[in-house]
Order: structure tokens, then C-alpha cells, then sequence
């Protein structure tokens, strides 16, 4: 039910890094005080066998695990190492027993084959044939004196020193050869356990024998411990558990606990506890911090409200239903009012005069040498419900009740108010009171439900959380040997000095919040009860942490654990707890009284191992160890598990943790062993764990483990370098396109602009120049030839239409581009037609070769150069000639024209005459040779020449 894979503990091992190994016949089992972690051939191959038979580890601190049929299996360094059986190396596949030396070789005895030691690549073996008795063996030991012990499985017992081998049997005192067990005790004293006829230990030469007429309940013995104290325990095939000490046996069977009475298994771990491995289980064993008195002992009733050590040594208890005394370890019951339906008994004190005081739910009762008095609200009483009782030095009694505070004096009980110089209106002639003390100055410390109060004769103070106090509802009090008051609250410890109130919390490290009792022990410590147990502090402790010099309080603390029926505290009545004259400390529960003597408190031993098992990411598990550990991409959801061994009170143990960069402070764990990350990104980390007792046997400790996560390839920086040249590079291109986008954009425009001008150049400016011409030759006929100025100006009337007309072709040519309808031929007769009318020149067109048609725009563009060298002709020639060419050859079109003008020097008008300018630009654009031949006086002649493209 708690994780075993079976009841049947076999074998049992403490490993040096504190894990508790058990064999069973079900696999085999790792502990670490709480948890149970199962290997089986199931989860681990490297196991061939379930039955776990023995184990034991080498100086190496490498596991060896015997298995029945499977040979031997290796666990070093968090893996399970390699399997040893009979075909590499082994004498046979079913273990009996394995025993380490300290020269770093492992004996294993087996069903059969003899005796093997392995040390390496070493290996000796020994069977009958070299003397061995048998060589099916049962168990070998190899003690202090390098004497080496040999049990056979039935042939009896060997030992080998110094190489000679002695043989054992009924002549030397052992009765039977069926060996089952050696062990060697701290003196060095030989024990031999056997099947049928008892426990033996060699002395003197001889086999002294224990059986059942010794006081062993059976005389199969399976199994031997000493204990830290010397005692030594031997485990029955039959009969239980046995303690042998001081020359007597104690027997522990199932009918005061144990499991099963085959008791198969023995252990005591490096912090004392002694673990039984059971055919019913395992057991531990610890010595009790804790006594316990209850029903059974003899108390009334286990429900102890209040308990109180008088100063003849004796103890008294009130319960429910009545009031016990303790007097030399024997109870008795005291009748207080005669009806034990009367006697739920809450308060006791005692009066300077040695008088007993008892607080009832019927009134208060005074005890003396005379007999018992009781004191009712007819008598003064404020209420009968008593709930805390404080004598002061003046003699006078106080009670506090659930109805106000009463004080007896020589004239009987009456109000505070009344009977001191408590003044009416206080309050506290109605509040319900909870706890009284007086101390030795003479101040009456009053505890209520809403504050402290103090009184000192002459004034009334009242102290709240206003003052520093840490809860307003008042538990307890105790005015400390210091001079000091401590005061139990709901909300934590205070305590009231001259120099101010310092308040201690659960948050501070206190066990509880609510302190139901505070005792000093004479020692420098405060006891503290609660509803979770009882817990010890240092006096110092608590000055340096009220002092900012520690961060936290450290209790020891006592519960259920150390013997206790159980942690709840009661603080229904006042005192909780009492310090008794022998310095034993008693404190009421709801389950009977407890008793602790601070001088003789069991400590636990070694402190644990706190470690971090492993790493989990899905299903894969990474083992966690003193080197970094490397998780692959994607193992961004990570649990990582750790843990403290501890096996006296390892549920009392607390965890915080911290994954340095990641967690912003400590994260409190509680007792939970696992911490859970999600989506971390691949870096190196560092996870911190402490671990916390409660106990104060041992300071608090941290262990770490550093990992590092791998990133994906998109998450390396070499890939966000590669993306980052990527991007830039991408960046680079299209802002290397956009500015070609642009610049062709802006040479479109620029070539569009310039298109534009040569068509305005070519179109409407040489219309208008001819117009020009046109008018300015009929100027200089007006007066002359008023007809044929006449006619010019009519002729100019024309061109300016057809100017008007060609200026509409061209805008809408420059919406709708298109080819003219006719060829370059037709195109041209047109064009000389218009130029020549009334012109004095005459104009030669001729046409070579069969006429083919341009692409799409080349005729357009080349009727344009055309043109513009006719209008040059017709503006600045002043020619009489003018001889055009139109030549349809092979390898292109040809254009020439020449004429007989004054001609010009081309190289002096370049780049300032627009219409050359134009001229080339056009010729350009399709792909065509332009050239100009000029001079003064001898004419120009212009050429085109266009190859035709594929």
C-alpha cells in the first residue's frame, strides 16, 4: 500500500549518498524517507531477475545487486552499470550472498560453484576441490582480523587465516551446519546464526550458544544488527524480532507491532533509526524524544485540558471529567466537588503559602492540608467559569473568568475594582480573561481576547498591535527569569522588554501562529505548545533575528514523529504546559499527557543528503549529478526533482528552490520534491534547493545543479546573425531596386519631357516658323504686291491650320499612341509637300528598294528627324536645292538629306540647338545611326540610318 512492490523485504543497504536500498522479490527499491522508487526488469534491462537476493557496496561506493537467476547487476553514478552471470565470469546465476572488503573486492557465495572474489579484472575462485566444506555456500565474511568466515548452505562453517582453513562443527560447540548468517560486532566478536539451532558467538575458541532456553523466542535465525548503543538485534525465521543486551533477550513480535514474525532483513542507517525488513514489510525503529500518558496509564480521560507541576515534584492534570495527580510515576484521581459531572477542571495554580487553586466550568476550588473549599458567584465570584489562575508576591489570588477578574483576598473573592485600584470602568470586570501571570516586581499581566493589560498597583495599561504586540487575543503568558514577559498570542510569540516589544511569526520560521503555552527550561531555550506540536528556541536565536543579524528562526520541533499519540496541543486552559522540579517538561494534549526532559533529548543524527535527483522533460529523464547537465531543443517544459534522504522525521522536512534568472525570489515548496517550468528558452541555468527540518538538529542547507538548454537552429545566434545579413541584404536590394525604380521613373519622366519637347519642337514650333516665314515675306510685298502678300498671308492662314490640326494629332498622340496609317514613303511626300509650299526651293524625294514597314513607333520617330532637318533646311538654310533620299536596303532604312545652303560648323551649335539635340536623342531611343555633315558655304546633309533588329 505505501509503494513496496511486494511485502517480502529481503535484503537491506544505506548507500554513502544516504539512499536506503531494499531488495524484494519483486524488484528492486530506492528510498529516501518518502518516496519509494521501483527498478524492475520492466524499467530496467540491465536487471535479468525481479528476485533481489542480497546487496552490498564496494569502497568505490558501486552498488552490487544479487539476484536468484540473474547473476549480478552494477549501479554506479546514478546508472545502472553492467550484468555479471555465469557466462562472463560467475560461478552461478542464483546469489546467496555478497561482501564487500576494504581493498576494493567483492565475495559472492551462490547456490552453487563455491566461493568467488571479484577486484576488477580480478578474479579467484575457490570450491570443495580446494577445500571448501561444499561448494553450494550460504554467506561469507571477511572481519576485522583478515579472517575470512565461510557458511555453507548445509555443510557447516570454514574459516580461512592466514591459509589455513579450519573447519567448525559440533566438537567446537556448533550443533548445526546450516549456516545462515555471519556478522562481526564493534568489539570484533564473531556471531553465527543458523536455521535450526540458534545464535552463536565464537570466544575463547569456542561457540557459545543462544537459544530458545536463552530467552530467543525461535532458534532460526535470518538475520543480525548491532545497534549504536551496543545492543544487538537478530531477526527469527519464525519468532520475530529479538534484543539482545546487557545478557537478556527482548522479543518485538506481531502482537506488539511487527509486520510479520519472519523477519528477513536488518539495518541501522547513519541517523540511528533500525529498519526490519519483514515477509509482511518494513519497520523502523527509533528511540522515542516522547512519553506519553494516557487512559491506558491511567489517566481519566485523554482530553488533558491543563497540567501543572506543584512544588513537591507531583503533576496535576485536569480534563474533561476530572482532575489526576502524578506522584512517583503513579496516577491518582481527586474528587473536587463530589460529582465528576462537575469537574471539567481548566486553570491550576498554586499560592505562596504551597495552596492549590483549581479553575472549573463550576466555580474555583482552593486545596489545603484542611480539605477543599469552593468559592461560587454567592461568594464574590465574578463568573464560575474559570478560566487562568495567577497568585501575586501580596498574597492575593486572581482568577479570570469568562464574565471578568476577580481577586481574593483575606476578605474572599470580589471584583477587580473592587478588591484593587483597578478602576470601574476598565473593562475588566466584564471581559473574558484568558491568561494570568504575576511577576516578581509585582505586576499583574492580564491576557484578554482584545489585549494585554498590566497592572501594577497604581495604573492599568493596556498593549495591543498598535504597540507592537503581534495579536490582540492573548493565549498565554510568562514573565520570564529575565525580567522579560513573553506573551502566547493567535498571531505569534511577543515578548515585552523595558526597551520595546519584538513579535515573532510562523512566517519568521515559528512552528505555529498560535502559541497556546511558553516555558523556559533553565537552559537558555523557551518551549513553545501549539496546535502542531511542540518546538524549542534559543533565547539568543530569537535576540539576534529581533535584532536583524538572521533572516529566520530555527525551532527544534517534537510530534507525532517523536513518539507523541498526537501533535494537537490543548489551550483551553491555563497553564498548557509546566516545567516540573526534576526539569522535565509536561504538556496536555487531546490525546493524553506528554513528557519531554530537555536534558536527555535523542538527537537526530547526520544531517540529510539533499540533492536534485534528475531533470524531466515529457518523457525523457536526464540524470542530475555534480556536472552540468545538457537538455536538447524543445525541452522547455522541465520538471526538476529533488530531495533530502532523511529517516527519522523526514515529513517535517521543508523546501524552497530558485532557478537563478527565472524566479524572482525563493519559492516556497512545502514538503513537495518537484518544481515545474514551462516554456523556458534555451540558455544556462542554475536551480538552487534548500532544505529546512524544523527541527534545528542541523543547519539549512543548498544544494544546486546547473543545466543548459540547447536552442533550436532558429534560435542560435549564428542563425539570427544569418537572418539579421539576410535581412539586411534583402534590405539592401530592394533599396537598390527602389532607387532603379526610381531613377527609371525619373529617366521615363526626363525621357517623356524631352519627348514632348521634340514633339513640340517638331510640330507645333515649326509650324508656327514656317507661318513666320510666310508672313514675314508677305511684310515685304504689302506695299509692293498687295496680291501677292495677299496670297502669302492666305498660304500662312493655311499652315496655321494645319498647324492647329497637327498640334491636335500630337496631344492626341500623346494620349493614344499609334502608328501612322501610311509608310514611311507616303509619310515623307506629305511632309515635303507642306515644307515646300511657297518656297523658293526645290525638292528632289527619291525611293530605293522595295518599302517595308518599321516596328511599332520607329516610323513615327523617324518622320519626326525627318522633319526637323526639312524645317532646319526651310528656317537657316536658305537653300535653292534640297535632294532627300529614302533607301529601303537589306540591312536597314536609309535617310539622307542634302541641301545647297550657307551651311553652318556642326561643333559650335551642339547642345544649344534644340532640333539637332532633339534629332539625336531620337535616333538613340530606336536603335539608329544619325549623322551631320556641314559647312559655311557648303551646304548640310543629314543621313539616318536604322538596322533592322530581329
Amino acid at each position: 500500500e505505501e509503494g513496496l512492490p511486494e511485502n517480502f523485504v529481503r535484503t537491506i543497504v544505506q548507500t554513502r549518498d544516504g539512499y536506503l536500498w531494499l531488495g524484494t522479490q519483486e524488484g528492486l527499491v530506492r528510498f529516501d524517507g518518502i518516496q519509494l522508487k521501483v527498478f524492475d526488469t520492466r524499467n530496467t534491462p540491465e536487471l535479468r531477475s525481479n528476485s533481489i537476493v542480497d546487496l552490498c557496496e564496494d569502497s568505490s561506493g558501486m552498488l552490487w545487486i544479487g539476484t536468484d537467476g540473474g547473476g549480478i547487476t552494477r549501479y554506479a553514478k546514478g546508472r545502472f552499470v553492467d550484468n555479471l552471470t555465469s557466462r562472463n565470469g560467475l560461478q552461478d546465476d542464483h546469489i546467496r550472498d555478497l561482501h564487500a572488503d576494504r581493498e576494493g573486492g567483492v565475495w559472492i557465495t551462490a547456490h552453487g560453484g563455491g566461493l568467488l572474489r571479484l577486484r576488477g579484472s580480478e578474479r579467484r575462485h575457490w570450491t570443495a576441490k580446494d577445500g571448501l566444506l561444499s561448494d553450494s555456500l550460504r554467506t561469507v565474511l571477511l572481519d576485522r582480523s583478515g579472517r575470512l568466515w565461510i557458511g555453507a548452505d548445509e555443510a557447516g562453517l570454514s574459516m580461512l587465516d592466514k591459509g589455513v582453513l579450519r573447519h567448525f562443527g559440533p566438537a567446537h560447540g556448533l550443533a548445526s551446519g546450516q549456516i545462515r548468517v555471519l556478522y562481526e560486532d564493534s568489539r570484533g566478536s564473531i556471531w553465527v546464526g543458523t536455521r535450526a539451532s540458534g545464535l552463536y558467538l565464537w570466544e575463547d575458541g569456542r561457540f557459545r550458544a543462544f537459544s530458545i532456553r536463552h530467552g530467543l523466542p525461535a532458534n532460526s535465525i535470518r538475520a543480525l544488527c548491532e545497534d549504536r548503543d551496543g545492543a544487538l538485534w537478530v531477526g527469527l525465521e519464525s519468532g520475530g524480532l529479538a534484543r539482545y543486551s546487557q545478557g537478556r533477550f527482548e522479543v518485538l513480535d506481531t502482537t506488539r507491532g511487527l509486520p510479520h514474525n519472519f523477519v528477513r532483513a536488518l539495518l541501522e542507517d547513519s541517523e540511528g533509526n533500525l529498519w526490519v525488513g519483514t515477509r509482511g514489510g518494513m519497520l523502523r525503529l527509533r528511540e522515542r524524544n516522547v512519553e506519553t500518558w494516557t487512559t491506558t496509564e491511567g489517566l481519566i480521560h485523554d482530553n488533558v485540558k491543563t497540567v501543572f507541576a506543584d512544588s513537591a515534584g507531583s503533576i496535576w492534570a485536569g480534563t474533561a471529567t476530572g482532575l489526576n495527580v502524578i506522584r512517583g510515576g503513579k496516577i491518582q484521581t481527586v474528587n473536587l466537588s463530589g460529582d465528576w459531572s462537575r469537574d471539567f477542571v481548566r486553570a491550576i495554580a498554586q499560592d505562596r503559602e504551597g495552596n492549590l487553586w483549581f479553575g472549573t466550568d463550576s466555580g474555583l476550588y482552593r486545596r489545603t492540608a484542611r480539605g477543599i473549599r469552593r468559592y461560587g458567584v454567592a461568594d464574590g465570584l465574578a463568573d464560575e467559569q474559570v478560566r487562568a489562575i495567577a497568585a501575586d508576591s501580596q498574597g492575593r489570588v486572581w482568577a479570570g473568568t469568562l464574565r471578568g477578574l476577580s481577586v481574593l483576598t483575606a476578605n474572599g473573592p470580589g471584583p477587580a475594582s473592587r478588591q484593587t485600584g483597578i478602576p470601574p470602568g476598565s473593562g475588566l470586570d466584564s471581559e473574558r480573561i484568558h491568561a494570568l501571570a504575576a511577576d516578581r516586581n509585582g505586576t499583574v499581566w492580564i491576557g484578554t481576547g482584545d489585549g494585554l493589560f498590566r497592572y501594577t498597583g497604581n495604573s492599568l495599561d493596556r498593549i495591543t498591535t498598535a504597540h507592537g504586540l503581534p495579536h490582540n487575543y492573548i493565549t498565554s503568558l510568562l514573565a520570564g527569569s529575565g525580567g522579560e514577559l513573553w506573551v502566547g498570542t493567535r498571531g505569534g510569540l511577543g515578548r515585552l522588554r523595558a526597551d520595546g516589544i519584538a513579535a515573532f511569526t510562523r512566517r519568521d520560521g515559528l512552528l505555529s501562529d498560535t502559541v497556546l503555552q511558553v516555558i523556559e527550561d533553565g537552559r537558555g531555550g523557551i518551549w513553545l505548545s501549539s496546535p502542531r506540536g511542540v518546538s524549542r528556541l534559543e533565547v539568543r536565536q530569537l535576540e539576534r533575528f529581533a535584532r536583524r543579524e538572521t533572516g529566520s528562526i530555527q525551532p527544534v520541533s517534537f510530534d507525532t514523529a517523536d513518539g507523541m499519540k498526537s501533535s494537537e496541543l490543548s489551550g483551553e486552559g491555563q497553564p498548557a504546559g509546566t516545567r516540573a522540579r526534576d526539569g522535565k517538561l509536561w504538556f496536555p494534549t487531546v490525546h493524553g499527557l506528554v513528557v519531554l526532559n530537555p536534558l536527555d533529548l535523542h538527537r537526530r543524527g547526520s544531517p540529510p543528503r539533499l540533492l536534485v535527483e534528475e531533470l524531466r522533460s515529457g518523457n525523457a529523464v536526464y540524470t542530475a549529478g555534480g556536472s552540468p547537465v545538457r537538455l536538447p531543443a524543445g525541452a522547455g517544459d522541465l520538471e526538476v526533482q529533488f530531495t533530502a534522504i532523511s529517516f527519522g522525521a523526514p515529513e517535517k522536512i521543508r523546501f524552497r528552490y530558485r532557478l537563478d534568472g527565472v524566479d524572482a525570489d525563493w519559492v516556497d515548496a512545502g514538503r513537495r520534491r518537484t518544481a515545474y517550468y514551462t516554456k523556458l528558452p534555451p540558455g544556462e541555468y542554475r536551480f538552487r534547493v534548500t532544505a529546512n527540518p524544523y527541527n534545528g538538529s542541523w543547519p539549512v542547507e543548498e544544494v544546486s545543479q546547473s543545466f543548459e538548454l540547447q536552442p533550436h537552429i532558429y534560435q542560435r545566434s549564428w542563425f539570427y546573425a544569418l537572418c539579421a545579413a539576410a535581412a539586411l541584404g534583402l534590405a539592401m536590394l530592394g533599396y537598390h531596386l527602389r532607387i532603379g525604380m526610381l531613377r527609371r521613373r525619373f529617366e521615363a519622366v526626363l525621357a517623356e519631357r524631352a519627348r514632348i519637347a521634340r514633339e513640340i519642337h517638331d510640330t507645333l514650333m515649326q509650324g508656327v516658323a514656317g507661318i513666320a516665314l510666310q508672313l514675314e515675306a508677305s511684310s515685304r510685298q504689302l506695299l509692293a504686291s498687295p496680291a501677292q502678300a495677299k496670297e502669302r498671308i492666305d498660304l500662312a492662314l493655311d499652315k496655321l491650320d494645319a498647324t492647329l490640326a497637327e498640334a491636335r494629332e500630337c496631344i492626341l498622340e500623346l494620349r493614344h499612341p499609334e502608328p501612322p496609317p501610311a509608310g514611311l514613303a507616303a509619310g515623307l511626300r506629305e511632309m515635303i509637300g507642306r515644307f515646300s509650299q511657297g518656297l523658293p526651293l526645290q525638292v528632289e524625294f527619291e525611293v530605293r528598294g522595295a518599302e517595308r514597314r518599321l516596328r511599332p513607333g520607329q516610323e513615327t520617330q523617324f518622320l519626326r528627324i525627318a522633319r526637323e532637318a526639312l524645317a532646319n533646311t526651310a528656317a537657316h538654310a536658305a537653300a535653292k536645292r534640297l535632294r532627300i533620299l529614302l533607301a529601303f536596303e537589306p540591312g536597314g532604312v536609309r535617310f539622307a538629306a542634302q541641301d545647297d545652303g550657307r551651311g553652318f560648323v556642326p561643333a559650335a551649335v551642339n547642345g544649344t540647338h534644340f532640333g539637332i539635340v532633339g534629332m539625336r536623342e531620337r535616333a538613340r531611343e530606336m536603335g539608329a545611326e544619325l549623322g551631320l555633315r556641314s559647312a559655311p558655304g557648303a551646304g548640310t546633309e543629314v543621313t539616318l540610318f536604322l538596322p533592322d533588329r530581329p
